[in-house]
């Protein structure tokens, strides 16, 4: 089974690809999703929806040692785009 972080980067990764993002200039995944955000902007031509399921369990319960650092730069990051 696929640790969080490696199931995010899978996850990133295949964003990336699906848009044409070639290099990875930050591996930091906030930075990867705000780049994958402006990427399907510039390739589509029309504004991006980013739709949370945060229904069951909140994002800070999941796994608090490891995802409390990501939720909090993921949530920042969406805040700011």
């Amino acid at each position: 089974m696929l640790s969080l972080s490696e199931q995010l980067h899978a996850y990133l990764a295949n964003l990336e690809r699906a848009y044409g993002i070639e290099d990875i200039i930050d591996p930091n995944p906030a930075s990867r999703l705000a780049h994958i955000i402006k990427q399907a902007y510039k390739s589509t031509g029309r504004p991006v929806v980013l739709l949370i399921d945060n229904y069951d369990q909140p994002l800070s319960a999941l796994q608090p040692s490891a995802y409390s650092e990501l939720t909090r730069e993921s949530v920042g990051m969406m805040r700011s785009c």
